[in-house]
């Protein structure tokens, strides 16, 4: 077997692993967790031809179905066998169980195609985000969420996109020296925490998912807002303790986990032709971002 299909076997149970066990709705947190993420508005998908490319067990898929006039949801592991556990009633969902780099669908289709979390956990995820921009139809509007490189300091965090707000606070921590200091040791700490992760995950992702699972309920102990796990080990901080454990789960057991930077994103979606490119950074030192576009 290639060294590619076994670590796409890894991802396909990985998800499957995590999805399979996920909590099947977190209620209004889910809702707000969605529309910032994808960067659009329930208005946005009003009577839309939409797809969730990587849907997981179908949650963000849910949200948009009460608004879109159908949603295709599909995801490379088995967690799509949830979504019926999901839906009450008839529902204007299509899941679908395929490979996003291999996907059955014609291109020019959708009116919007959104994907958050997924491109990261791809062999290759410039191919597969060119993949999900063919099947856009003109004047659609595509959405990724992912996550970035942290970085290390000030100078860095200002070539970023910064809201306003957020660029008026950084320039008066910049203006006092012990604050200044004390970001600085956060970011470098942070982006520490980072390296941690990735030499973790050297022997993480070779442990098998139901060993790797168990470990995670290390993550479960808290003091106040703070996993007990996290002074040694990063783990997530969720309040829900099912998807603390889930989350840490995911951290170390997918094989592939790329981080991007704002710009390597923006000319991707330059070069498919996209326009009125926008991003959203999710952290004041960002975790995450969303970019989304106009197709032309």
């Amino acid at each position: 077997m290639l060294e590619t299909d076994k670590l796409l076997g890894r991802t396909k149970k990985s998800f499957g692993y995590e999805w399979l066990r996920y909590p099947t709705t977190l209620g209004e947190e889910e809702n707000r967790t969605f529309f910032d993420m994808v960067g659009l508005t329930e208005e946005a998908f009003k009577n839309k031809f939409v797809l969730d490319a990587g849907c997981g067990m179908g949650r963000y898929a849910r949200i948009t179905a009460k608004f879109a006039s159908s949603v295709v949801a599909f995801d490379l592991s088995r967690s799509v066998e949830r979504i019926k556990d999901i839906i009450n009633s008839p529902s204007k969902i299509y899941p679908l169980q395929a490979n996003i780099m291999a996907l059955p669908f014609k291109n020019g289709i959708f009116d919007i195609v959104f994907s958050v979390g997924v491109i990261q956990h791809t062999a290759s995820p410039k191919e597969a985000f060119k993949k999900l921009a063919c099947l856009l139809k003109s004047g659609g509007i595509m959405s990724i969420h992912v996550y970035v490189k942290k970085l290390k300091s000030i100078e860095e965090l200002k070539q970023t996109t910064l809201e306003k707000d957020k660029r008026i606070l950084l320039d008066n921590i910049e203006k006092n020296f012990f604050k200044k200091i004390k970001f600085e040791l956060y970011l470098k700490l942070r982006f520490l925490r980072t390296e941690i992760i990735k030499t973790l995950r050297n022997v993480s992702t070779k442990v098998p998912e139901r060993i790797l699972y168990f470990l995670s309920f290390l993550a479960i102990p808290k003091i106040g807002r703070f996993t007990l796990l996290n002074f040694s080990i990063p783990c997530s901080s969720h309040p829900n303790i099912k998807v603390r454990i889930l989350e840490t789960f995911d951290w170390y057991s997918p094989p592939y986990l790329w981080l991007f930077q704002e710009q390597e994103l923006i000319s991707w979606f330059k070069e498919q032709g996209f326009y009125s490119i926008e991003v959203s950074a999710h952290g004041f030192s960002p975790v995450s971002v969303t970019v989304k576009g106009i197709k032309k």
